[in-house]
């Protein structure tokens, strides 16, 4: 079974047989000043994307936030002074925007409901729309790849491991979203 068929309930449209070879794909990952919805910022993004098992480019910019960083630096290592001369998030949104809307495209995020909320809050203080109803959820994949789900709620750098794919840096936007895309091109190739 195709991952489209497994994982893409509810979409307008599904590619079936081959397609899912040329189908449009992008991976993100953000970093941000904390995990509170509404309050907290994003500070780092990185998108990934490519068509079926190849990737065709990649995006990553940090951003200058009102809200500081706090105890979160303890995770990502971006600190307040690391931001210091960024543009803010509304200078790049219709870029972001551009990226995600290729029509056809399929965004992915490991943690796709965080991530799709910080991005659309950016979004709505920028005044530009973020493209709605093609996200999906990663970590959910590597059970596809015939994985059992020993672990409730795995972590990329776990499953990274599992698969034998070498990590990036943990918690930085752009490995995250390359190690993330690793995973979805596995399944791609392996064609499940």
């Amino acid at each position: 079974m195709s991952v489209y068929r497994h994982m893409l309930d509810g979409c307008s449209r599904q590619p079936s047989g081959r397609e899912y070879r040329s189908a449009s794909w992008a991976v993100l990952d953000t970093e941000c000043t904390g995990l509170q919805l509404g309050l907290d910022r994003v500070i780092e993004l990185g998108i990934v994307w490519g068509r079926g098992g190849e990737t065709e480019g990649e995006w990553c910019r940090r951003f200058w936030s009102p809200r500081s960083v706090g105890e979160s630096v303890s995770i990502h290592g971006i600190a307040d002074e690391d931001l210091v001369g960024e543009q803010p998030y509304a200078d790049y949104a219709r870029e972001v925007a551009e990226i995600l809307s290729v029509p056809g495209r399929l965004v992915w995020a490991w943690n796709a409901w965080y991530d799709c909320s910080m991005l659309r809050r950016e979004h709505d203080l920028a005044g530009i729309p973020l493209p709605q109803g093609t996200w999906r959820e990663l970590q959910h994949l590597p059970f596809l790849l015939g994985m059992e789900p020993t672990i409730n709620r795995p972590s990329l750098t776990q499953i990274c491991r599992r698969l034998g794919i070498k990590r990036g840096k943990a918690h930085r936007a752009l490995d995250d979203a390359r190690d993330a895309a690793q995973i979805l091109i596995r399944c791609y190739k392996e064609e499940v």
